[in-house]
């Protein structure tokens, strides 16, 4: 996860205004604004429902979270946005900087929370000597020894105290609108095939039986590309290939939003068998990823923000049997 882009930090900024309105319209169950009721957080609020989640970067020079642990306390969940990705851990082959992941695991078990580990095999957090080898001889040998070797050390640093679960592989399915092209091309697909993927997983399973393993991705509420990691999972499930869950970066537009099609991704996921997490979630209030800041969030765009976040979380109550984290 990068640092905030400008239109991030208006979401971020009106996240207050937002939940006061979920509250006034009845559209969610009540939360607490911070500092408005220091008898119930967040997720106290979702306690009967499933964890509540928040991602943070490290501010490394100060080795602290740039919010304060007031705020940091609604939550029961933490993802750390980059410092526990491959390049973050082991950008040197053998050379392990796990600190700033370090930190993210302690201030969490300071405050009782626990932690989402993200991401041990993610495309875009390949480390360079990985993409070397994916292009020598013997490439798909060298890569997944690579994986082997990440996976093992890191997995079994943090432990599974308190990181409950790894996301295992990050975003390795295809955008593509054809239905026969599953994966994302990538170094690590050209060099081991879906291999990387699968052989991950068995990986995280060896290093931590007591750890839940997930699959992560984007845009999964989407027919074409849910069906693709659909066939992936039941692929791994026939080969006996461990898996425990699914999670969905739910990076949405208030304007174009389909809550029938989001309601259908539950329903199937359901048939895997597999815990779900939406690991990601904000509506964005712009017409298109092209459009300039706003100088103000208006009334008409907050309220329709309100209600879209309303209607999601609705939806992942009414399928909390398999939805534990959000």
């Amino acid at each position: 996860m990068m640092a905030l882009t400008k239109k991030k930090k208006i979401i971020i900024a009106v996240i207050a205004a937002v939940t006061a309105l979920l509250i006034a319209a009845g559209i969610i169950i009540p939360i607490v604004i911070i500092n408005a009721n220091k008898e119930k957080t967040l997720s106290e609020a979702y306690k009967d429902y499933f964890r509540i989640g928040v991602a943070l970067d490290v501010d490394q020079g100060l080795m602290s979270f740039p919010y304060d642990d007031e705020f940091v306390s609604q939550f029961n969940s933490i993802t750390a946005g980059n410092e526990m990705k491959w390049k973050y851990t082991e950008n040197s082959k053998g050379e392990y900087t796990y600190e700033l992941g370090d930190f993210v695991v302690e201030k969490a078990k300071s405050l009782g929370m626990v932690v989402r580990g993200h991401a041990l095999v993610w495309r875009d957090s390949t480390p360079d000597y990985v993409v070397r080898h994916s292009t020598e001889d013997n490439a798909k040998a060298k890569v997944l020894d690579d994986i082997r070797s990440h996976i093992f050390n890191t997995v079994t640093h943090f432990g599974n105290e308190t990181v409950y679960c790894w996301d295992v592989v990050n975003e390795a399915i295809s955008d593509s609108s054809n239905p026969d092209e599953i994966y994302y091309p990538c170094p690590l697909y050209n060099a081991a095939g879906e291999d990387y993927i699968f052989e991950a997983f068995k990986y995280a399973r060896q290093a931590n039986p007591n750890i839940k393993l997930y699959y992560n991705d984007y845009n999964l509420n989407q027919p074409v590309k849910r069906a693709k990691a659909i066939a992936m999972i039941k692929k791994m499930q026939s080969l006996g290939i461990p898996i425990d869950g699914i999670g969905e970066q739910g990076h949405y537009n208030i304007r174009n939003f389909d809550f029938e099609e989001f309601r259908r991704m539950f329903d199937d996921f359901r048939q895997l068998g597999l815990d779900v997490q939406i690991t990601e979630l904000d509506f964005s209030v712009y017409e298109s990823d092209g459009d300039s800041q706003y100088d103000y969030l208006s009334d008409e765009l907050a309220l329709l923000q309100a209600e879209a976040y309303g209607k999601v979380m609705q939806i992942c109550r009414e399928n909390s049997d398999i939805v534990t984290g959000v």
